[in-house]
């Protein structure tokens, strides 16, 4: 007997497909890297100084990565 007995399932696990567990995997570290550019972005504008060309960097490339993923689905 199964957990889950009837109706649609959108991203199964199986043997041969991974695709639910890689859904998961992606979607955490996606929110982690907002999570932690957030962090950085806060931590710079209060306590340790201006924000930098590092700092811009970093919020480029989350956006970028963010939006690419995005669009892939």
């Amino acid at each position: 007997m199964s957990l889950h007995d009837g109706g649609y399932r959108p991203f199964t696990t199986t043997d041969e497909d991974h695709s639910g567990i890689a859904l998961v995997v992606t979607t955490l570290l996606g929110t982690y890297t907002v999570l932690c550019c957030t962090v950085r972005i806060i931590t710079r504008s209060t306590a340790t100084g201006p924000v930098g060309k590092d700092d811009l960097c970093c919020i480029l490339g989350t956006v970028s990565t963010n939006t690419e993923h995005q669009e892939g689905f």
